[in-house]
């Protein structure tokens, strides 16, 4: 992936600028859609309800992450999706503290005072105080505008006094605890700050970054303000070390071509360290200026022990396929390195950066979009998500661990598992292509050749009667075909008229007929492996099908699951189909759809806020009620994106979840 490339994903994933997209595309981009599974179920149809308790994988995207000067085996964190969780074990376990957030965004800033008072800010233009060490937040945002606050600086030596740098009005301040804010942007020729950073030394020395004007100074404490170079530049970090007089630091995305920069005369000239990068987190060590760490979108974690002059790439494994958003160092033991990191969570190094490890128990906001069973293996299974690559468990779901070695994608569309040889298994991603294990997920190589570059792998199929023969459905781009397990890969799209394929599932006795589910034009079959295709679209109109599901016992029967239409039934193998949502909600997501092998009228049915059974083959539904709220103290239930059954345990299902795994127990409580 080239640097430009790489820079506009980054951009789009923090809401900076839109992704430009065709019609069938921006229909993908604003919904969530899950992988069909099938095929390995044989649960019983009695479930009265089941214990919903997340198992893992642990995990979030952390977007800021401080240590608590009061105490520094206390730490902070914020989520992409508006969490904060803290840790007093020094990140060997964390629990989320949300008494008094309401109407948050992602949080994307945290700053804490030596006497312990806490500020968050949000991308909605939220402020949120806490002064108990997090048990409790006040909103603070009156008298802000609604617009994302980038930054936060607290006073060194008076904790009432806080900045705030927000993107599109500039910079506000308070004297009273967030009571009251006043405008301190006179001066500023761009009120889009994206970073802040205050001068210990003289607390009335401010620093701004700004996105198209610079680096601004100010100093009387943010009343005025003057340019102080790196002019049209996108400044995205400024850090201050502790040198006297301190050197500044700035990271840039613009003419310079992403570089970073520092500055021994408060910003009045500036030496380039390092250029050609996408950088994400900046840290100077408190106790040694000249040791620095640098995250970056494309290197990962890098190390600087000689003020930037040269680097090194630290082993952080996550972190060249995770980019480190914050990187936090104790004030105290300064061995002690802890890195937030887009998808792995939160890093920790105990040894100053040579070796790392997860350090993401109760992190419980991995999300989960698809699944898949090993039908002859004991408790194996693995779990594709949307932001941490791939996670394997070997005990029924108890513990999972990271297996994304060789992959170059985060992001999980599909996965499935050759029942052939179930040392092999394929992933499908979302912008690169196909990958493929054969030692269960402890290694993965491409198996993308013949496929469009950039490929989003919606759904993955085999061949009931060949392990060689695989299809993948590409977004917008069709269906395409495998003859060789994946080494090589071919277009069948004749008799496609929409390309936007969602799901695909294979007869489980013709090996060449297979169905294929669209984005607004129905159903398609092809009973040759793809060479030619017919529409089958009666009774759906326009309807987006995002799952798909073939009764095994009886293959004329289907199931489609829709985003906002429900479930749709046909029984004559795809030539009629009609609604049968007795029982769902109002506009109903269904996002996965699972059918009992061995009590086919009994299915399951993922929707976005609910697990759903039938046990008449679709006629009726009836929502499995849950007795736990499995760790998110402020929602009553996850997103639910995929269902599948334990062939090996038939008491088991496996829901993949906002949550991470929840692992139903049909008579027993769930795995924990």
């Amino acid at each position: 992936m080239d640097l430009m490339w790489q820079r506009i994903l980054r951009r789009a994933m923090q809401g900076r600028i839109p992704l430009a997209v065709g019609a069938g595309e921006a229909r993908y981009w604003f919904k969530v859609t899950a992988l069909l599974l099938v095929g390995f179920s044989t649960a019983r149809a009695s479930d009265p309800g089941f214990s919903k308790k997340s198992t893992g994988p642990f995990g979030a995207v952390v977007s800021t992450l401080v240590v608590y000067p009061v105490n520094p085996a206390v730490l902070f964190l914020g989520t992409s999706r508006g969490s904060i969780y803290k840790t007093t074990d020094r990140g060997q376990t964390w629990n989320r503290i949300s008494r008094g957030l309401s109407g948050r965004g992602p949080v994307l800033a945290i700053a804490s005072s030596k006497g312990g008072t806490l500020y968050a800010g949000t991308a909605n233009g939220s402020v949120f105080k806490s002064d108990d060490a997090g048990q409790s937040w006040q909103d603070r945002s009156r008298g802000l505008p609604a617009v994302p606050v980038k930054a936060i600086g607290i006073h060194p030596s008076s904790r009432s006094t806080v900045y705030v740098a927000t993107s599109g009005q500039g910079v506000y301040y308070s004297k009273n605890g967030g009571a009251k804010w006043t405008p301190a942007s006179k001066g500023l020729t761009s009120l889009e700050v994206e970073t802040l950073a205050i001068d210990a030394q003289k607390p009335t020395t401010l620093y701004v970054g700004t996105r198209g004007g610079g680096v601004f100074r100010s100093l009387n404490g943010g009343r005025t303000w003057a340019a102080r170079g790196l002019i049209d530049e996108w400044v995205s970090h400024l850090m201050l070390d502790r040198s006297e007089p301190p050197n500044l630091y700035a990271t840039t995305d613009g003419n310079l071509g992403g570089a970073l920069l520092r500055s021994p005369d408060q910003g009045q000239t500036w030496q380039v360290l390092r250029r050609d990068s996408v950088f994400t987190s900046l840290a100077v060590d408190p106790a040694n200026p000249g040791t620095m760490l640098l995250g970056t979108l494309n290197e990962g974690l890098l190390k600087s022990t000689n003020s930037g002059k040269d680097w090194t790439a630290v082993k952080a494994d996550a972190s060249s396929l995770f980019p480190v958003t914050s990187v936090a160092i104790d004030p105290v033991d300064h061995s002690n390195i802890y890195a937030g990191t887009e998808g792995a969570g939160v890093l920790k190094s105990v040894d100053g950066g040579a070796q790392w490890k997860s350090s993401n128990r109760g992190l419980n906001e991995v999300v989960v979009q698809t699944l898949a069973v090993d039908a002859g293996e004991t408790r194996l299974a693995y779990a594709g998500t949307q932001s941490a690559g791939i996670f394997r468990t070997s005990d029924g779901g108890r513990s999972w661990n990271s297996v994304n070695m060789g992959l170059t994608h985060a992001r999980i569309e599909s996965l499935i598992i050759d029942p052939a040889d179930r040392a092999k298994v394929y992933a499908g991603t979302f912008g690169s292509g196909v990958f493929k294990s054969t030692d269960r997920g402890g290694t993965w190589t491409p198996a993308r050749e013949g496929l469009p570059p950039m490929s989003i792998v919606k759904s993955l199929a085999l061949g009931s009667s060949s392990s060689s023969l695989l299809y993948a459905a590409v977004v917008e781009e069709g269906v395409f075909r495998s003859e060789d397990g994946g080494a090589s890969w071919k277009a069948m799209n004749k008799g496609l008229s929409c390309k936007r394929i969602q799901a695909l599932t294979v007869h489980p006795m013709a090996h060449r007929t297979l169905y294929a589910a669209s984005d607004g034009a129905g159903i398609f079959r092809t009973v040759d492996g793809g060479e030619n295709w017919s529409q089958m679209s009666l009774g759906f109109g326009d309807a987006v099908i995002d799952a798909l599901a073939i009764d095994r016992a009886s293959p004329k029967t289907l199931y489609a699951g829709t985003f906002g239409d429900g479930v749709l039934k046909s029984v004559d193998g795809g030539m009629t189909w009609k609604a049968v949502n007795q029982g769902l909600p109002g506009f109903p997501v269904v996002r996965s759809i699972s059918v009992d092998p061995v009590e086919p009228a009994t299915v399951y049915a993922a929707l976005r806020h609910g697990l759903f059974q039938s046990t008449d083959g679709g006629a009726t539904w009836q929502r499995l009620k849950s007795d736990q709220t499995g760790g998110a103290e402020d929602s009553a239930e996850p997103d639910y994106y995929a269902v599948a059954i334990d062939a090996s345990n038939p008491r088991i299902l496996y829901c993949g979840t906002s949550w991470g795994v929840i692992a139903v127990a049909a008579d027993a409580p769930a795995p924990r």
